[in-house]
């Protein structure tokens, strides 16, 4: 199992937010969201970005995050 952040060009809301666990999702004050937690395998990896372009939601960064590697601001490198 890998753990992944996805970074989306705004704000969640709705339902697709009530569906995210806060822990894992991070807003900045620029309305950048990142999504971040671990994904049982790649297919799973691949619902997800499924669902974020069917409800249309911009992504802007991507990355597999090293367990042992602390936490980047939203706007870091390679988001």
């Amino acid at each position: 199992m890998s753990s992944y952040r996805i970074v989306v060009k705004d704000r969640l809301s709705g339902s697709f937010a009530a569906a995210v666990d806060p822990a894992m999702r991070q807003t900045d004050a620029d309305g950048r969201t990142a999504l971040a937690g671990p994904l049982v395998d790649q297919s799973q990896l691949v619902g997800v970005i499924h669902h974020l372009h069917d409800l249309g939601i911009e992504i802007i960064g991507f990355e597999v995050i090293d367990d042992e590697s602390p936490p980047r601001p939203i706007g870091g490198s390679n988001a």
